[in-house]
């Protein structure tokens, strides 16, 4: 990872004068606490299940535009992108956003690629050496891959901050004095390690390298990496087959998530338990029109992060 990006996202979360939060009410949803014996393992989705946001991921179409616009609108203003922009800077940005990720998309798809993923950043310098080509000088130095990562990480925290779900730290470390092998499966971008270790690190007010501290770093399978998102089973295969490598057959697995079909669903086709994290009535994502997710039945159901050990036999 690039150096620079990270030391950007620490001096930008050390220069916040308030601490980010909102009011984190549990989903309408029976918890389901059996015990789990013989678990050798316990992934993680991220975003709805370790880290929150306001709008949550159920959020009403007109509200993420405006958190989407206002961020175009500050990102263009701190890079200086307006005038090569046009008369309405966060419009043009947003198509010209719009435009590169589906240029890459259609091209995996036309590969026979399922829920392609794009890598953010190269997204953002696309766009930035087309301004370029207008005139567009940065005043933070060249326009490269170094300026694009700054920018997409900007980006991603001007539309919507996120927050550590309460008791996060505290369970991810008894996991670790459990002994238990812990890592991730989750859409991400690169910036989705960063944020977390921020977060995670923040917590205990300690400088350590959380990501690394709590989880193993050939068990964390994000989608940016593979090129592919959820729903397509390619991560969820990926993090099977290195658990079988250390010895770990899929059904002393345990996944947490919050979506019931990119997550639980999932998780148990590869041969994992699956754990519905219902803990914040913004993230639990049902689907109930999807066949598959509707009237699933996931091995547990938690309303807090913390209730995981209890059902940890």
């Amino acid at each position: 990872m690039n150096r620079s990006v990270i030391e950007y996202a620490e001096q930008r979360s050390r220069g916040r004068t308030r601490v980010r939060k909102y009011p984190i009410i549990p989903a309408n949803i029976p918890q389901k606490l059996p015990k789990l014996v013989g678990i050798g393992a316990v992934l993680w989705d991220v975003y709805g299940t370790l880290l929150g946001h306001p709008m949550g991921d159920v959020v009403e179409h007109s509200l993420m535009e405006k958190s989407t616009k206002r961020a175009f609108i500050k990102t263009a203003a701190e890079y200086g992108l307006e005038k090569f922009l046009g008369g309405d800077p966060a419009t043009v940005l947003r198509k010209l956003y719009d435009d590169e990720i589906e240029k890459i998309h259609r091209r995996k798809r036309a590969q026979g690629v399922f829920s392609p993923e794009v890598k953010i950043e190269e997204v953002w310098l696309r766009i930035l050496r087309q301004l370029e080509g207008k005139g567009y000088i940065s005043g933070e130095g060249p326009v490269d891959m170094e300026l694009a990562l700054k920018v997409a990480y900007y980006f991603d925290d001007a539309q919507q901050f996120k927050v550590l779900y309460p008791g996060a730290r505290r369970t991810l470390e008894m996991i670790r004095k459990k002994g238990l092998r812990q890592g991730i499966v989750s859409n991400a971008q690169f910036y989705t390690p960063i944020t977390l270790n921020i977060l995670l690190r923040n917590s205990v007010s300690v400088a350590v390298e959380a990501m690394d501290e709590l989880f193993d770093h050939d068990l964390v399978v994000f989608s940016y990496a593979l090129g592919v998102g959820k729903p397509n089973p390619s991560l969820y295969e990926k993090a099977r087959d290195r658990l079988i490598e250390m010895g770990i057959e899929p059904s002393r697995v345990i996944h947490v998530g919050n979506d019931m079909l990119y997550d639980a669903v999932l998780a148990r086709k590869v041969g994992f338990k699956a754990v519905f994290f219902a803990g914040d009535r913004r993230s639990v994502t049902l689907r109930k029109d999807d066949p598959e997710a509707s009237g699933f039945e996931p091995d547990a159901v938690i309303k807090s992060l913390p209730q995981l050990i209890e059902i940890l036999a």
